[in-house]
């Protein structure tokens, strides 16, 4: 749109907006400013300044005084203000805690990024100042902040968190000290900001004396914005119309402001995502001007389509040319140009033949409709409780109402100008769709999308809970643990630096018994646990690496080949490697080493080797270290696959060099061990899904300043602020790339050379990631939900995300394909997963130094009520039978039997005295198969069926 107007329309319409809509000067001085309607004639169908209470003004036009909606949108009262609204209440900021006295660095003194402290800037949206006092609390998070320390055999903690606002300029220093203290006030201090920029750095420190820092900016925007705000609605035409009140009638399915008034054709118009096909839609163009001189001004509009200009909420009559004169009185005069159109539309639009400049149209951030254009999941139970992610524009505020139906949502959270999370209402109807709205105190309601309530099973809510030792108010000492597996045995194994920690958990998740695997050089980390279910024995495999292996453990730089798989079978004691399987795997004088063990369906082994370089480039630093200083090698950067079954397995891995340069080695042996897929930076955690993906997650990069540049060739490299982490669907036999470079095999395999950054299009050979995760960083841990609790969610996968202060869970929703169709937050989370046959999930939680527990939360049965299978464990096993398994769930009573497919589970042992629990040997099944599994109680009472595929998956070997 080209709007154009007579200079001399303009004076001043920032400053007088401001100023009367926000109460700077008053009505009657607002009044005698601009002017009144009194006396002011009108021709050609003009009209008169808005109506002082705004009670039309809405939809982003701003307006005289804050505006009243004529009628209470949902969850509003008469007075247009919230009633009960279930919103986020931000706690008020915790005091400062005296700084600790400083203590020797623990650590390199490099002056950046020494791999010790590390200071994560919060990511914060712009703040609205929605009162218009020039100024908005803003909380301050530092949570993600870590440190990789290791003191005294425990993982370091970062002590002091400084925010400081600083001086502009290229090279800023700090101005003042706004808030400090120790970890107590990690999870945010509350802060207040003016309108407009604030430079800001936050500096931490940890428990060895070493510091970070990172500077960001706190932005807080006034609410009147320059320019129009435009709405859209699909397959609405001249004939059917569009209401002067924009929160009436058809509701747009899109919005976007436009920074200049004009749509010189279809490529000039907002994505709308309508109208593309050629199919009729409608555009309503918000705005508001000054007019200074009171006059004739003449408006005309030209293009393709069809055209209503709407001037102080009054139609204007045009000419059959488009064109019209109106007798304005001087004040200000809200303006909507309702466009219909279809294949390429364009309109332009002019007043008094010249250009309105972009200041001069104005819209307010407070009075726009919300608009909804995702909701997910779209169906739960009508328990209510699931927690739904709903995705659109124009969530500016902080106060919002979101129904299903007649039925008011709780826990309504804004994460972004474009994402809300609520947690659904419980209804008393089933099955029932309902209409989804969200409404604003001054916007109205959105258009609507459908929530299905469709079962009664539990939604998937679960309730963190800590591991304890010697007293339930007693954490157990989880130093340095970070790998977990639950064994067959029923024991829990954590894998720490130089052993394994078995651990006996009771019901109440107390450590009743430990002992410490033998074996383990005492340099080795143990970053990832598994077992293999082919196995009928107890054997555990152990991925070992010693990370930072240079910087810190000293070993030569040329020693990165340390890293190993091992065996490790029960003894007299405890657990003890009989065998090391694969040898002389990469791993970076960094944190990215072996890990992500998991089993296919022929017991061959999978597992990861991280990345050497930071965006596949090993450039010159003028900060820091990278994340080693090496380049990649033809094994990093990969997925690995391992037949360690197979006769003639050779996992001895040799190099043909002297690996001073990872990159020019070639792998002379172990040459079992291949790549299955290629591109992966940082994949921790790794499973085989029931649908037969693979699904991975992987860290993404850091700045290129500290940790290196983007490869984009196989000899050029350019500078990148990094993008966040992934989740990969990985098909076995694709030979996919996922687009972190390695230069090594790029030599043979061009696509290896370039980065794909994620969210881009993809380029040839590269494979789109499944899921991009939002921040905070380290999505690590995944696992799949085969818990009959959750009913509606089984087959779902649990995804864990830690770093630092921040742990969190999530729930990554599949479609029949594999592909991801939700990600759902849910509760804390860890580092690592195990899932037990009661549906928990036991986790690692490192840099807190402690193990914890989600627990599912949903309404026991009752003893008289019919028994109730939860889930087996461990949920795969031999085509051949054999398996000691646990089923786990809800009176079984004292002498129970179960079926796998209709065949018997023998040698029923270890009946639960509550009847929660027992253990069974699995019988042969067909391989490849996903069976149901049923037990009989006392008087032939017999589990329902199963929801899902089945309950038990039998491999192919």
């Amino acid at each position: 749109m080209v709007l154009r107007v007579n200079s001399s329309l303009l004076v001043a319409l920032p400053l007088i907006l401001f100023a009367a809509s926000h109460g700077l000067v008053s009505y009657s001085e607002f009044r005698s400013l601009v002017g009144s309607s009194a006396g002011g004639g009108r021709s050609g169908g003009g009209a008169t300044p808005s109506d002082p209470n705004g009670n039309l003004n809405s939809g982003g036009v701003p307006t005289v005084v804050p505006p009243i909606v004529s009628a209470p949108a949902p969850g509003l009262g008469a007075d247009g203000n919230h009633t009960n609204l279930n919103v986020t209440i931000v706690p008020p900021a915790l005091p400062p805690v005296p700084v600790p006295e400083s203590v020797l660095p623990y650590g390199p003194e490099t002056g950046g990024a020494d791999h010790y402290a590390h200071a994560k800037a919060p990511e914060l949206e712009p703040q609205l100042d929605e009162d218009g006092d020039g100024k908005a609390m803003v909380i301050l998070s530092s949570g993600n902040s870590h440190t990789h320390l290791i003191k005294d055999g425990k993982a370091g903690q970062i002590i002091r968190y400084t925010w400081s606002s600083l001086t502009a300029g290229s090279s800023p220093e700090v101005n003042k000290v706004l808030a400090t203290g120790s970890a107590a006030v990690a999870s945010g201090v509350l802060q207040e900001f003016p309108v407009g920029q604030t430079p800001m750095r936050l500096e931490v420190e940890d428990n060895g004396g070493n510091k970070a820092h990172a500077d960001f900016n706190v932005e807080v925007v006034t609410p009147v914005q320059s320019g129009a705000y435009c709405y859209f609605y699909k397959g609405v035409t001249k004939d059917a119309g569009l209401p002067l009140d924009p929160r009436t009638g058809p509701r747009p399915t899109f919005a976007a402001k436009s920074a200049t008034v004009a749509f010189s054709s279809s490529d000039a118009f907002p994505s709308q995502g309508v109208g593309a096909d050629g199919s009729p839609f409608a555009q309503r163009c918000v705005f508001a001007l000054r007019v200074a001189t009171a006059g004739p001004h003449s408006f005309a509009l030209g293009g393709k389509g069809a055209f209503n200009v709407v001037l102080d909420n009054q139609f204007l009559t045009m000419s059959s040319d488009g064109a019209t004169t109106v007798t304005l009185s001087a004040g200000v005069h809200p303006v909507q140009v309702l466009y219909f159109g279809t294949t390429q539309p364009q309109w332009t639009m002019t007043v008094n033949g010249a250009p309105i400049p972009e200041s001069g149209a104005q819209w307010d951030m407070r009075t726009v409709v919300p608009i909804m254009t995702g909701l997910s999941p779209t169906q739960g139970s009508k328990q209510g409780g699931t927690t739904v992610v709903i995705e659109g524009v124009n969530f500016f505020s902080s106060h919002y109402t979101v129904t299903f139906g007649p039925h008011k949502a709780t826990k309504v959270t804004r994460t972004s100008p474009n994402k809300l999370t609520v947690e659904t209402p419980p209804v008393p109807e089933q099955p029932v769709t309902l209409p989804v709205t969200v409404s604003s105190k001054y916007g109205g309601a959105s258009n609507s999308m459908p929530y299905t309530y469709d079962g009664n099973a539990a939604p998937v809510q679960y309730k963190p809970q800590m591991v304890t030792q010697g007293g339930p108010d007693k954490p157990f000492d989880n130093s340095l643990g970070s790998a977990i597996a639950l064994g067959p045995d029923g024991r829990l194994y954590i894998g720490k630096q130089g052993f394994v920690h078995v651990l006996t958990i009771s019901q109440a998740y107390e450590v009743t018994a430990s002992c410490k695997s033998k074996g383990i050089n005492p340099k080795h980390h143990v970053l990832s646990l598994a077992f293999n279910p082919a196995d009928v024995s107890v054997k555990l495999y152990a991925a070992l690496s010693i990370i930072y292996y240079n910087e810190r453990a000293k070993l030569p730089k040329t020693e990165w080949n340390n890293g190993m798989i091992s065996l490790l079978e029960p003894d007299a004691t405890c657990m003890a490697v009989t065998k090391n399987l694969i040898t002389g795997l990469p791993v970076s004088d960094h944190d990215h080493a072996i890990g992500a063990l998991t089993f296919d369906q022929r017991g061959r082994l999978r597992m990861s080797a991280g990345s050497f370089t930071n965006m596949g480039s090993n450039s010159v630093l003028t900060k820091g270290t990278g994340i080693g200083g090496l380049d990649e090698t033809p094994l990093s950067a990969a997925l690995l696959v391992a037949p360690i079954n197979e006769p003639g397995f050779d996992g001895a891995i040799t190099w043909a060099c002297d690996r001073t340069d990872p990159s020019k080695c070639k792998q002379s042996g172990g040459m079992s061990v291949k790549i299955f897929a290629s591109g992966v930076r940082n994949c921790f955690g790794m499973l085989l899904h029931s649908n037969g993906f693979f699904y991975a997650t992987d860290n993404g990069p850091n700045n290129s300043d500290e940790y290196g540049k983007r490869s984009t060739s196989c000899t050029m490299d350019a500078d990148d602020q990094g993008w966040g982490d992934k989740l990969l669907k990985v098909t076995d036999g694709a030979n996919q790339y996922f687009g972190h470079p390695n230069r090594a095999r790029g030599q043979t395999d061009p696509r290896q050379c370039v980065a794909y950054k994620r969210g881009s299009t993809p380029g040839t050979g590269v494979t789109k990631e499944a899921f991009a995760f939002s921040v905070p960083p380290s999505h690590n841990g995944v696992v799949e939900i085969m818990s009959n609790i959750h009913a509606d969610a089984k087959h779902s996968i649990i995804e864990l995300q830690s770093a630092g202060k921040t742990d969190s869970s999530s729930l990554v929703s599949l479609n029949a394909a594999g592909d991801v169709t939700s990600v759902t937050p849910l509760s804390e989370g860890g580092l690592l997963g195990a899932t037990n046959a009661h549906g928990a999930i036991l986790m690692t939680n490192y840099f807190k130094n402690s193990l914890s527990v989600l627990v599912p939360q949903y309404t026991r049965p009752s003893a008289a009520a019919m028994p109730f299978l939860i889930a087996v464990h461990p949920h795969r096993g031999r085509a051949g039978g054999g398996n000691t398994v646990v089923l786990g769930g809800h009176n079984f009573g004292a002498t129970p039997t179960a079926t796998f497919g209709g065949r018997p589970c023998t040698n029923v042992r270890g009946v639960a005295p509550d009847g929660s629990s027992f253990t069974c040997t699995t019988p042969a099944g067909t391989p490849g198969a996903m069976v149901k599994v049923e037990v009989t109680a006392a008087a032939g009472r017999v589990t329902p069926t199963s929801p899902g595929k089945g309950d038990f998956w039998y491999m192919e070997v």
